[in-house]
């Protein structure tokens, strides 16, 4: 029989490729990474590969440039669990012969595989397929139809943002105009108006609304603006002194925003000069503290906009994965009704799916209700020395597992202001994540000491220290957002992306601060998760 090499980090995914192509009458060699599959390339005879575009470090694409670079003769055909066509077109300019989306029985993929390694196609094979095909094109559209409805709702905010956007311009347009016409009414005019010779900074005129927001009378500018102004918290007169001299000068025609000192709120004022003759400007001064406000606001709702679609589609993906592993795995359970010996296989991937789907939905509500507050607290004072020693014996057996030692350094009995259910959750999650990325017989350190920082004198410091791959500089803080991991240690095989940003949120609840360092300090690899805990709460409960 043919030999296929097939290539996918998710174990569920790879298992049906495996079952589905050995029905079909071809052999199978699995892995897991790229890597894996270039050795097995040079050891078997290998007719066909097929391989996932997602992979942990060398990626499908890159694969195929290297299978066509070494192994010219091979056939390669991609899948994929994103339906998206920029995901297809890398593996198809790279050589593959073609890309699938990842279906309940891979039904395509082993019609073209047969087809690639010259077999025989079965024409009941082959209208399987069409209605496959007519009940993906069913779900696309569906698909496509809400899609379309949420470009429709988009594109409601995108046109009452670029009416607000419009309002905005119109309104500076309308001061521009209110200035040309009224430029010479200085007491009635509702903008700031001064009159300046531009070298000896003497005023020669001002407005009562100048006069206002200035604070003063014929005195000279320079000196005037640079006690009262400050542009984005210029810490000091002389560098305030020199912007205004600078704009003043050589900036002839354009503007400055300044923030007044007016306590307890800044405004921002706009200033414009206008030569008025020779040396003599005629310097325009606009409240635009509402403007600011409201493009700030703006702003900060296109922020909010993008980061929900971004939360939305990680999540989508997170939990497609378990349910198409549920889906899958029970319809091939229903085959196999009369060959029991099957089922608990089947079964078993049903249950792990099941229970990751469930970690996954609870993670999700938890995380909810931190960034939300409304996780209720009780703090007590508590032994975290006693605390970290109680969670280690609870999972014990975790460590055994992979014979891993345990190291704590606390040295004596430290007391700390905590929620002890919530500090419990943290060290499980920060332990359970040492053990899982530590290689077999190594040793994971625990250090517990007072902190000795200046802002942190009254704080405990608590350090969980793996012999684990570590994490690259650049995500060491991306880790700590929901769904996010380090691509040193995505492997598709379980995880949830959530247990460091709840970790995160137990302590901002304890008005705590939370880190990591890759590798530590003194160390070659590894990762380093440093927490402070102040010893003392501002109240014995939080809502």
């Amino acid at each position: 029989m043919p030999l296929a090499l097939l290539i996918d980090d998710l174990d569920t995914d790879l298992e049906l490729m495996r079952i589905v192509f050995t029905e079909n009458g071809i052999d199978v060699i699995g892995t897991s990474s790229a890597e894996q599959a270039i050795d097995e390339l040079a050891l078997a005879s290998i007719d066909l590969v097929v391989s996932d575009i997602h992979l942990p470090k060398m990626n499908g694409p890159e694969l195929v440039a290297y299978c066509k670079d070494n192994f010219p003769e091979i056939p390669v055909i991609g899948v994929t669990g994103r339906a998206e066509a920029k995901h297809f077109s890398p593996m198809l300019e790279n050589g593959a012969q073609a890309v699938f989306f990842k279906t309940e029985h891979f039904t395509d993929v082993v019609f073209k595989a047969r087809q690639l390694l010259g077999m025989d196609i079965d024409i009941s094979t082959y209208r399987a397929r069409l209605r496959e095909v007519e009940s993906i094109v069913e779900q696309v559209s569906q698909e496509n139809l809400n899609q379309q409805e949420l470009l429709e709702s988009y594109g409601v905010i995108t046109a009452e943002l670029e009416a607000q956007n419009l309002q905005l311009l119109e309104s500076e347009q309308q001061i521009q105009e209110s200035q040309k016409r009224f430029s010479k009414l200085f007491d009635v005019a509702p903008t700031g108006f001064v009159l300046i010779k531009r070298f000896a900074g003497q005023i020669l005129e001002m407005n009562p609304k100048a006069r206002q927001m200035m604070g003063g009378e014929q005195t000279p500018v320079p000196f005037l603006l640079s006690s009262v102004f400050d542009q984005t918290r210029v810490p000091s007169e002389k560098a305030q002194r020199r912007k205004f001299d600078n704009w003043l000068h050589y900036s002839e025609g354009e503007s400055v925003d300044l923030k007044i000192q007016d306590e307890p709120e800044a405004r921002w004022v706009q200033l414009e000069q206008t030569t008025f003759d020779n040396d003599t400007l005629l310097i325009a001064m606009t409240d635009i503290t509402h403007l600011r406000n409201t493009y700030q606001a703006l702003e900060q709702e296109r922020s909010l906009n993008q980061s929900k679609a971004v939360f939305l589609t990680n999540m989508t993906h997170e939990m497609r994965t378990p349910m198409h592993a549920i889906l899958s795995f029970s319809k091939l359970a229903q085959k196999q009704i009369e060959n029991p010996e099957n089922l608990p296989g089947y079964l078993n991937n049903i249950s792990l799916s099941a229970i990751r789907l469930n970690e996954l939905l609870t993670n999700l509500l938890d995380l909810s209700r931190y960034e939300s507050g409304e996780v209720k607290t009780q703090f007590v004072k508590q032994d975290i020395t006693k605390l970290i020693i109680s969670v280690a014996d609870s999972l014990s057996g975790l460590l055994a597992t992979k014979n891993i030692k345990l190291n704590i350094d606390a040295g004596r009995q430290f007391d700390c202001m905590i929620d002890q259910k919530q500090i419990t959750r943290l060290f499980v999650n920060l332990f359970s994540n040492s053990v899982k990325f530590s290689p077999e017989n190594a040793s994971i350190d625990i250090l517990v000491e007072p902190s000795v920082s200046g802002l942190d004198r009254d704080a405990l410091k608590i350090v969980f220290i793996d012999e684990g791959p570590g994490v690259p500089m650049d995500e060491l803080q991306r880790i700590f957002a929901p769904f996010e991991e380090s691509s040193q240690t995505r492997t598709g095989a379980g995880g949830t992306g959530l247990g460091l940003s709840i970790c995160r949120e137990i302590v901002l609840l304890h008005d705590g601060d939370i880190r990591a360092e890759s590798p530590p300090k003194g160390r070659s690899k590894g990762t380093a998760f440093y927490i402070s805990l102040p010893l003392k709460q501002n109240t014995s409960e939080a809502p």
